[in-house]
């Protein structure tokens, strides 16, 4: 990966890695023309798994040890905490992406909050511990290359068995 990965690229690789292993992810378009006027996202995506909303917030952060929260908008919060009053489940995934690693980390607006009100930033190894799940990328059961194990992920939260058929 050259440096000049953008966080679209990240949607891009969700969006395809949900395809590759049977789950529906919408990106929420981005707003065109007169972004001063439009009214802002309230998260980027939503995946649905087995009939269940899950709403997220795409992260990506090239920085070598700590993710800063000051990456995370106040409406970016309040969009996923209303979808999560709703029924939703809300999630922030924060992509570390460097030259020595390629990971997502995955947690919840609560969790979140709470770091952010004592720390500017939390280095990656903390953020492990306060997150529902770390993924990486595993082998394309559908063809070539490689994918997010975003079905892990769905399976850890809905506490789905493992051994489950799909």
């Amino acid at each position: 990966m050259n440096g000049k990965v953008k966080e679209s690229h990240f949607s891009t690789e969700l969006r395809k890695s949900c395809e590759a292993q049977g789950i529906f992810y919408y990106k929420i378009p981005d707003a065109f023309g007169m972004q001063r006027f439009s009214p802002k996202k309230p998260f980027d995506a939503i995946i649905i798994y087995r009939g269940k909303a899950i709403c997220i917030e795409n992260k990506l952060d090239k920085s070598v040890n700590s993710f800063n929260f000051n990456k995370i908008k106040g409406h970016q919060y309040e969009g996923l905490q209303k979808a999560k009053d709703s029924g939703a489940e809300c999630f922030f995934f924060i992509n570390h992406r460097n030259k020595k690693t390629n990971k997502i980390y995955i947690t919840d607006v609560k969790r979140i909050q709470e770091l952010s009100k004592d720390l500017p930033s939390i280095q990656y190894g903390w953020l492990a511990d306060y997150c529902w799940a770390v993924l990486e990328k595993i082998k394309n059961p559908n063809g070539k290359g490689r994918i997010w194990d975003i079905k892990r992920f769905c399976s850890i939260i809905f506490r789905e068995s493992n051994n489950e058929n799909s």
